[in-house]
């Protein structure tokens, strides 16, 4: 992680401290047109603003939902210039190491944009291509059969079975879930388990086979008999089915689109820097070297 985006986390952390206030009425902040905050004689554009949150992971986002948490997030850009401007009137710009982290980043910079503006987004993928992407990986994209439903648990045995008979005697699941359940996590909700994947990871078994094995034929409805795993005895009721599905091609025709061209663009590069090397011949004395200590 580069040092200007962990002075930012610093920052953002800081400016977490400076909450608006809901009680604020909104005509008390004044926002020109286009404009967002201005230090000193500094603009920071709404366009400018935007560019950086889209650079942000989907949890950095998470912190600065609504309009105080805009607020809070122009509060952190005002703090990184204000820092930028003091720096900047002192003598670091001539600093060997601070001149040598500046020359790479730029040498980083543009060599990302190089690839992306001047390989990847030429590459051309056609409909045909996509189709025939789909069509011949299918497997990538169906959808796993996945099922939902409820379970009463306990580490008796009897009182399992006990369950069990009550049921069958038609008494409601719903009832003996939530209030007799050994499940704290569960019970409260009527046992519920969510959707699953049999076979996959289940919640409160985990990747249990043994509970995979005995629901998974289990049709919507069904209240299975007393299911023994390693925690304990469980009775499950099933309340939807979702058979395996293909996803349509609208659905994933950008990732497959994204998977193509990143794959020419990767061959490209490679050919594009072979042709580099033929013109301006690089010499790699360490593996001259190397060459040298084994003949």
């Amino acid at each position: 992680m580069s040092k200007r985006i962990i002075a930012f986390m610093a920052i953002a952390a800081l400016a977490a401290v400076f909450v608006v206030s809901c009680s604020e009425k909104e005509n008390k902040l004044e926002v020109n047109d286009g404009l967002d905050a201005r230090v000193g004689s500094t603009k920071i554009t709404t366009r400018e603003i935007d560019d950086r949150f889209e650079t942000m992971s989907p949890q950095m986002k998470a912190q600065y939902k609504g309009k105080s948490g805009r607020a809070k997030f122009v509060d952190a850009l005002i703090d990184e210039e204000l820092l930028y401007l003091a720096a900047e009137k002192t003598d670091l710009k001539y600093d060997e190491d601070v001149k040598k982290q500046i020359r790479q980043a730029e040498k980083n910079i543009l060599i990302t944009a190089y690839y992306d503006k001047q390989i990847r987004q030429k590459v051309d993928v056609t409909d045909a291509e996509i189709e025939k992407y789909y069509n011949d990986h299918w497997e990538q994209f169906m959808n796993r059969a996945i099922m939902k439903a409820q379970h009463a648990f306990t580490r008796d045995s009897l009182k399992a079975v006990e369950w069990k008979k009550r049921l069958d005697e038609g008494e409601k699941f719903n009832k003996i879930a939530k209030y007799e359940s050994e499940d704290n996590t569960t019970a409260p909700q009527n046992g519920e388990l969510g959707y699953f994947n049999p076979g996959g990871y289940i919640k409160f078994y985990g990747d249990s086979k043994e509970f995979s094995d005995q629901v998974k034929d289990l049709e919507i409805g069904d209240i299975s008999d007393v299911i023994v795993t390693e925690k304990g005895y469980s009775i499950v009721k099933v309340t939807d089915k979702k058979p395996e599905n293909l996803k349509p091609l609208s659905e994933v025709r950008k990732e497959i689109l994204d998977q193509l061209r990143g794959d020419k663009a990767k061959a490209q590069l490679r050919e594009r820097i072979e042709s580099l090397r033929a013109e301006y011949r690089p010499t790699n004395f360490v593996r001259e070297e190397i060459i040298s200590t084994c003949l």
